[in-house]
């Protein structure tokens, strides 16, 4: 009796386990199942490997926003994380989570706040549906429209020219241009007009990568990323976690009391430049180890010069890049050089890249590329790269930086072209040739073409009431603050009036008269300029600044504000 009543114990507990066993596999499999992520590749290539670290062999590789189904994650024995992946429909394998952004899945719900916000900026009705869907899943991030008042054909006829948009020679036929200057039709070969092979991009590859539509997503929207100095959203808290777990998670070496973080934070308020980027833009240069000879500080013969943001490091004569770098660091002049300390090195290269960039409109990764906020003269002028891609890859990168903040408040500034195709521009398809066709001339507007009445007559309802609205708003606190060659203005909007999209600041040595437009803005957050070209010392000079905005393709203007400085002597 006793032992019947054991073995039927031993049954009915089998029976539990067993039917446990069962019930947790399948339960385990459906929820693993339900947690399956959608990823995007956030840097130009990615190797895939066989197992979860670089020791494994490669078995195939992913380019810049190829999008992965995230089976599993694991860790190597470095304790970086990697992720099980499954691409191209088939394929699976272990890439580096560092290099993959999991795609948010948040559904937009109507804001009205961000609706009207939206419509306040002016931004086109084929950028909201890009916008919300990245709202949807960071409501912390602000878009702010910066209106070109350019025609897209005219922009893209610029950028065409010669020499001004290159892509790799090896890249599909589609992408290199065929016109006069660009190609050898008697010997079949394109024209180099870079070293390594760099050729003239097609019109289509240009379209592509100009249209701001492309890379309204998570990754390529950090190309529109302002890299102007914002005190309420740029933080020292922020800057911490972005530094987090590189060589700058620590103290400079030539400064024991003094913290990476501090002085970032301090050089980018100072020279009015976002600090997130300058740390950025630093891990990109030197690495995220921080090796990079420029900062060494060891260099033969530069021994104690420091180039953090490698300024002025190219190959020259018998000098390589370092070492033309760091010359140009040892030298007396301009952006508190001789860099001969960490700090120096680091608020100088942030003033060189301020001046240069940040007050010249090129406040952003693309209009460092596409130089189309200075006017129409000034397109494919003075850009800081020819690359096509340049912009995107720079923008994978910095994504890579911010990974750690990406719920901090954002501020992105997207460009805004009149004209611009109702759908955006596609990737030119492999195999498929440029196509070089004659160009039509436009067709002037004449008295027998108007536009349609009750269209003119909104658009001129509209002018009149931004107009209005914009005489009333005024350029409150404005201060200026000089040094011998040097004057610093700021100022504020009054909080009444209407949004505007820049600031122009005029500079006379006279009251009424004379004067020359010296800088226009292009985030209207930073009420902030530093005047370091044309000044004497001990000469008084007038500024006056105020607020532009564009409405139905007419440029309006808030009053001037002027103040009168003296440089020291």
């Amino acid at each position: 009796m006793n032992f019947g009543m054991r073995n039927v114990r031993k049954v009915l507990i089998m029976a539990v386990v067993l039917t446990i066993s069962i019930c947790g596999f399948l339960c385990a499999d459906h929820a693993f199942a339900a947690q399956l992520r959608t990823g995007v590749v956030a840097t130009t290539s990615l190797n895939v490997r066989s197992g979860a670290g670089i020791e494994y062999k490669p078995t195939g590789f992913l380019a810049l926003y190829d999008k992965v189904t995230i089976l599993d994650e694991t860790y190597d024995r470095n304790g970086s994380k990697w992720y099980h992946i499954k691409y191209k429909t088939t394929k699976t394998g272990y890439a580096s989570a560092d290099y993959i952004t999991v795609e948010s899945s948040n559904e937009y719900v109507y804001d009205e706040k961000f609706e009207n916000k939206l419509d306040t900026e002016g931004f086109p009705e084929t950028y909201k549906t890009y916008l919300r869907k990245i709202h949807a899943n960071h409501p912390e991030w602000t878009f702010k429209a910066a209106h070109t008042g350019l025609s897209w054909n005219d922009v893209i006829e610029k950028e065409s020219a010669l020499g001004k948009s290159l892509v790799a020679s090896g890249s599909p036929a589609s992408w290199k241009s065929k016109a006069a200057g660009a190609y050898n039709a008697e010997t079949g070969k394109y024209i180099v007009f870079d070293s390594g092979g760099w050729v003239c991009a097609s019109r289509g590859i240009i379209k592509y990568y100009m249209d701001p539509r492309n890379f309204m997503n998570e990754v390529g929207i950090f190309q529109f990323l302002t890299h102007a100095y914002d005190g309420e959203t740029q933080t020292a808290a922020g800057l911490r976690t972005l530094l987090s777990g590189t060589f700058m998670d620590s103290y400079l070496a030539d400064e024991p009391s003094a913290a990476y973080t501090s002085v970032l934070m301090e050089a980018g308020a100072r020279a009015n430049v976002n600090p997130y980027v300058l740390a950025s833009m630093i891990l990109v240069e030197q690495g995220s180890s921080g090796r990079g000879k420029s900062i060494s500080g060891s260099v033969s013969g530069y021994e104690g010069y420091y180039n953090y943001f490698n300024v002025g490091a190219y190959r020259s004569g018998s000098m390589d890049a370092v070492e033309r770098g760091l010359w140009y660091a040892s030298q007396d002049g301009s952006y508190s050089r001789p860099w001969n300390s960490i700090r120096k090195a680091i608020e100088g290269g942030a003033e060189f890249y301020s001046e240069n960039y940040v007050q010249s409109s090129k406040n952003t990764l693309y209009f460092k590329k596409w130089n189309v906020m200075n006017g129409i003269a000034q397109v494919a002028q003075g850009q800081y790269m020819t690359n096509v891609q340049g912009a995107e890859s720079e923008a994978a990168a910095l994504r890579n930086g911010y990974a750690s903040v990406l719920d901090t408040s954002m501020t992105f500034l997207i460009p805004v072209y009149d004209n611009l195709p109702s759908k955006a521009a596609a990737l030119p398809a492999d195999g498929e040739e440029e196509i070089i066709e004659p160009t039509e001339p436009e067709i002037p507007d004449t008295p027998d073409t108007p536009d349609k009445p009750e269209e003119e007559a909104a658009n001129q309802a509209k002018i009149q009431k931004y107009k209005d609205g914009l005489a009333k708003t005024e350029v409150i606190n404005l201060k200026a603050e000089a040094g011998r060659k040097k004057v610093k203005l700021t100022w504020k909007k009054s909080a009444s009036g209407y949004a505007v999209d820049t600031y122009q600041i005029w500079r006379s040595v006279k009251k009424s008269s004379g004067y020359s437009k010296i800088f226009t803005s292009s985030n209207p957050k930073s009420c902030y300029y530093i005047n370091t070209k044309g000044l004497s010392p001990n000469t008084s000079y007038w500024y006056k600044v105020r607020g532009v905005r564009t409405v139905c393709g007419k440029t309006l203007y808030t009053p001037f504000t002027k103040i009168n400085v003296k440089t020291k002597r």
